[in-house]
This record gives structure tokens, C-alpha cells and sequence, in this order.
């Protein structure tokens, strides 16, 4: 969805939710164009709400922030999940900024996540980059294999002790 003013250009709320079994799930927002103080104009936001798959659906969201105050990818609130205990598809995020709150991602499958500008840098835990994924984010993320950036990522810096092989 593409939203006005400072709107989400997708929301999903308390106990709301889109799941799929065994298909794919493709959610694309983008935030409103309003500049300036007030609720956040976030391309994609979960206020309780969450994406979950059950069996081999893949779920791919992608999150664009237009201007002012909000991120690309927002999760608010809690009980927030994105997949879920039964999901065995794989998990993508292209998005350019995150903010995260409480939320369980959780596939056996793939958890990508990649900035959508080309040349954008990634950083890992406290490494430096255009996209960070602090240690607090990167402890959300729970998959049985990880891919961080895109053949259009420009660097990645990787300092963190998180244990990708569990």
C-alpha cells in the first residue's frame, strides 16, 4: 500500500493478521510524504499484528520509508510474529531502516534481510553501515540459515557474537 500524510502504507494492528500455508506472502508499503513532527509514516508497521506462514510459504516484505518521522520496517507493541513456530519457508526483509520493538522472526528456512538501495552498506552487531542490525535485532532473528545484504549491497561489516549456526 502507499500511504498520505504521516499514515503507514501497510498497519496491522493488535490480533490482526495475513498468513499463508504453503504459499508465498509478498506485503509492500510505502509511508506517507508528510515532512516534520507526528505519528510515524512507516512503509510497513506491526502494532500487535503479525505475517505468519504455515508450512513452506515464503514471506517477503519490503518497507519504504518517503519522508519524515518513521522506518521502512516498524514493529511496535507486542506479540508481533513474522512467520511463526510452523513456518519452514523463507523470511526476506528488503528494507533501508528498521525499528523494532518485540517481535519473534522465526523460519526453518532462509531469513534474508538486505537494504533496497543499491550500494547501501550493512553493519552486523556494532559494525558500521547504512543498515545496522544491532546485537538486539540480530537476537530476533531466528532461522535455520541467514543471508545479510544483496548482490547490490555494497559493504558489510560483521562484529557481533551472535551464534548463526542455532
Amino acid at each position: 500500500g502507499l500511504a498520505t500524510s504521516f499514515n503507514a502504507g501497510i498497519s496491522l494492528g493488535s490480533g490482526s493478521y495475513f498468513q499463508v500455508v504453503n504459499g508465498a506472502m509478498v506485503v509492500y508499503g510505502a509511508g506517507g510524504t508528510a515532512v516534520g513532527s507526528g505519528a510515524g509514516a512507516h512503509g510497513v508497521s506491526l502494532y500487535g499484528g503479525s505475517l505468519l506462514s504455515t508450512g513452506s510459504g515464503n514471506i517477503t516484505i519490503t518497507g519504504t520509508k518517503i519522508a519524515g518521522i518513521g522506518a521502512a520496517f516498524y514493529i511496535g507493541s507486542t506479540g508481533n510474529v513474522v512467520g511463526g513456530a510452523s513456518a519452514t519457508g523463507n523470511i526476506t526483509m528488503n528494507v533501508n531502516q528498521l525499528s523494532w520493538n518485540v517481535v519473534n522472526v522465526q523460519t526453518t528456512g532462509v531469513i534474508t534481510v538486505a537494504p533496497t538501495t543499491a550500494a547501501w552498506t550493512m553493519g552486523l552487531g556494532t559494525g558500521a553501515g547504512n543498515l545496522a542490525l544491532t546485537a538486539a535485532y540480530l537476537n530476533i532473528l531466528n532461522g535455520g540459515s541467514y543471508v545479510f545484504g544483496s548482490i547490490t549491497t555494497g559493504d558489510l561489516t560483521i562484529n557481533t557474537v551472535k551464534d548463526f549456526s542455532s
